[in-house]
Parts: C-alpha cells; sequence; structure tokens
C-alpha cells in the first residue's frame, strides 16, 4: 500500500512540475510575442502607476505557473468518474478560457493597443477563473487557492486597465 501512495505522490509531482512549467513557458512566449508592454504604458503616462516592472512581469508570470501547476496536479490525479470527472474537467475548461483571455488581453493591450477590447477580455478571463476556483474547490482547496490567486492579481490588473481607460 505504500508503495502505490508513493507512485501517486510521484505522479502528482510530476503533474505539479510540468504544469507549472508549461504555463511558466506559456507566459514567456506570450511575452516574446507581443513585446514589452513599456511602449504602451510610457505612450499613456501609466508607467508611474505601476510598481516596478520586473515586478509585475514575475507575479504575471508565477500566475501562470501557478495555475499550470495545479491544472498539472489535479490531472495528474486519478478520476474513475463521475462527479469528480465533472468537477475537474469544468474546471480545467474555465481555467483554459481564462488563461487564454489573458493572453487575448495582453496581445490586445500591449501588442495592438486595443484598450476596450483588451479591458473585456480581461474582465472575462476573471470570471472564468472565478469559476474554475469555484469548481475546483471540492477536488483540492489548495489548487482552488492557486487558482484564486490568480483571480486575484487578474483582478489588480483589471483595476490598473480601468484607470489606464480612464486616462485614455
Amino acid at each position: 500500500m505504500g508503495k502505490g501512495i508513493n507512485r501517486m505522490d510521484n505522479r502528482r509531482k510530476i503533474g505539479l512540475t510540468v504544469g507549472g512549467g508549461l504555463g511558466l513557458i506559456g507566459g514567456i512566449a506570450l511575452r516574446c510575442a507581443a513585446g514589452s508592454p513599456l511602449p504602451v504604458l510610457r505612450l499613456i503616462g501609466a508607467d508611474t502607476l505601476l510598481p516596478p516592472l520586473w515586478l509585475v512581469g514575475v507575479l504575471w508570470l508565477a500566475g501562470y505557473a501557478l495555475a499550470g501547476g495545479a491544472a498539472g496536479y489535479l490531472s495528474a490525479c486519478p478520476v474513475v468518474g463521475g462527479r469528480r470527472a465533472v468537477l475537474l474537467w469544468r474546471g480545467g475548461t474555465f481555467l483554459a478560457l481564462s488563461i487564454g483571455l489573458s493572453f487575448c488581453w495582453y496581445s490586445c493591450l500591449f501588442g495592438s493597443f486595443h484598450l476596450l477590447l483588451s479591458w473585456v477580455c480581461l474582465v472575462t478571463s476573471v470570471g472564468f477563473a472565478l469559476l474554475c476556483m469555484l469548481s475546483w474547490w471540492r477536488l483540492n482547496s489548495i489548487c482552488a487557492i492557486a487558482i484564486g490567486l490568480l483571480t486575484i492579481w487578474l483582478l489588480c490588473l483589471v483595476l490598473f486597465q480601468f484607470v489606464l481607460l480612464l486616462r485614455a
């Protein structure tokens, strides 16, 4: 029995590591593809509103790593069927939509400077992250809290962008 639990722990560790790594790689790839946010922030005079840009970048990447790690961890747990499977897939779908929309937000804002469209993407991303957190709460509260931290970070970005919209 002890070996089965160890194997399960190793499977979860691998899922956590792979998922977190994929989240981190996705965030870095997006940053490289869309470019630096600094020119847009300077254009609208918002570079003084933010904490140091390196800190924002670290928090942004940490959010993706946390979300990917939570998804990888839960995906590595065997699910036979029933309610657990439904909650896992529902939360995973909501997380994929949230991450996809947050990628669209970054591309729309910093890649093509569409303020209103990017704000709509970001607000919708927050809603899907909340739905993911609620779906995963009954599966694993730690994973749900990780998604909650991502949601808080996205809410901070919503408030920041709302200030940008008022200034533009």
